[in-house]
């Protein structure tokens, strides 16, 4: 079946550039082109609209403008944003309201390599037996009030980083743990930090978002049901990854996004562990068990007992709270890269190899991995795994001797 695409650009100029460049597609897609937003509300409303890929600045209507209308008429509508460069500000107020960024120029493979991929992601997730599992939770972890308050504030239109710091001074523990993270070696800041206004303005709203995030949803963690269970290694395991992460997105150069794409997908890329140990506490406790007996990867476990793993169960909730898209293909496929179409460097790329990495520098660690050697031979990695394991054990060793000294 078809699939219905809907381009939306207020410049003819792009609109005929997409006709050409996307002409080969024509026997996969139906695709409707237009330079007028309220002309795509109409259409939305009267058909059946798979995906929508839109400029943001426009005359007649601005792009998140036109993304909510969109969202409201037809909440299944996949939303992609193709635009320019935009300010942070812009960025992240577009990040709630569209699955996916895109930057102009976009290379036409790389906008039909992106359109399949956001085709697939859904796919994946509404498997039947993943859905039917995802049916039978009893308990989801919950956004803490505390990100969503951050989130309203950091997306206005009057942000402040001084209500963004008394937002997070409400939370005594959270602003504990925060000003903890960011006096740690792994953010080289050369003197203490006491204000929580100081650590947005040094680590960014991103970081300091991903921190609370994270925070949050494992410090919700209650359950003592499982001995082969430890929510503190986890957080740590969690952490080492974001960190590892958002190290190998700066060795390779990548935009601000990016890097803060990767630092929150590490720190969420086992989320589906903590979902299964919540709700499956006997039978999440049997998988780890028999993981270890049988010396196979706790996701391979997962799908013989679940029939589906820990990374897709996380990837459902990550979709739920509308993280965009590379978020959640990275924690989808954080351990088999390969099942994903595409050769650029993407928050999945970092994740799947600070993961790797984690688990092979704790000498303690039983799990059996592998780095998806098909991925990296394919994106051309092949020749820069070595350096990123050099720079990310460095992190790991700080770590070590930061938790001796403390």
């Amino acid at each position: 079946m078809k699939k219905s695409i809907l381009f939306v650009d207020d410049e003819q100029a792009v609109i005929d550039g997409l006709k050409r460049s996307l002409r080969s597609m024509r026997a996969s897609w139906n695709m409707y082109f237009t330079t007028k937003p309220r002309e795509a509300i109409d259409l939305v409303a009267q058909n059946h609209v798979d995906l929508i890929v839109t400029d943001i600045r426009m005359p007649e209507m601005d792009g998140s403008e036109l993304l909510i209308k969109i969202r409201t008429i037809s909440p299944e509508t996949i939303r992609i944003v193709l635009s320019g460069q935009m300010g942070k500000e812009t960025g992240l107020r577009i990040s709630k309201i569209a699955n996916l960024c895109l930057w102009k120029p976009c290379d036409p493979e790389e906008l039909k390599i992106a359109i399949m991929n956001a085709y697939s992601i859904r796919e994946r997730l509404r498997d039947k037996y993943l859905q039917k599992l995802v049916s039978g939770l009893i308990t989801l972890p919950s956004l803490p009030v505390l990100y969503e308050e951050l989130v309203q504030e950091f997306t206005s239109k009057e942000a402040s980083v001084k209500r963004a710091g008394e937002i997070i001074s409400k939370d005594i523990s959270m602003t504990s743990k925060i000003l903890q993270l960011v006096n740690s070696a792994f953010f080289g800041i050369s003197r203490t930090i006491t204000d929580p206004k100081e650590a947005v303005i040094l680590l960014g709203k991103e970081i300091i978002m991903s921190l609370v995030l994270s925070t949050g949803i494992f410090s919700s963690y209650k359950n003592e049901k499982i001995p082969e269970f430890s929510i503190e290694r986890l957080w740590n395991h969690s952490f080492n990854v974001a960190l590892y992460a958002k190290e190998i997105a700066k060795i390779e150069n990548q935009k601000s996004e990016i890097v803060e794409g990767c630092f929150l997908a590490g720190l969420l890329h086992d989320l589906g562990k903590l979902i299964l140990a919540l709700n499956f506490p006997e039978k999440y406790g049997l998988s780890i068990e028999s993981a270890r007996k049988e010396n196979i990867s706790s996701h391979e476990m997962e799908s013989k007992i679940f029939s589906a793993s820990h990374a897709e169960v996380g990837a459902v909730l990550a979709g739920m709270w509308s993280f965009q898209d590379p978020i959640v293909e990275a924690i989808t496929y954080h351990h088999v890269p390969s099942l994903f179409s595409g050769k650029n460097f993407r928050p999945l790329s970092a994740v799947h190899a600070a993961n790797y990495f984690d688990h092979i520098f704790d000498k303690n660690d039983t799990e059996t991995l592998q780095l998806d050697e098909k991925y990296i031979v394919r994106c051309g990695f092949s020749e820069k795994i070595n350096l990123w394991k050099e720079k990310c054990w460095s992190i790991y060793n700080n770590n070590i001797k930061e938790n001796k000294n403390g």
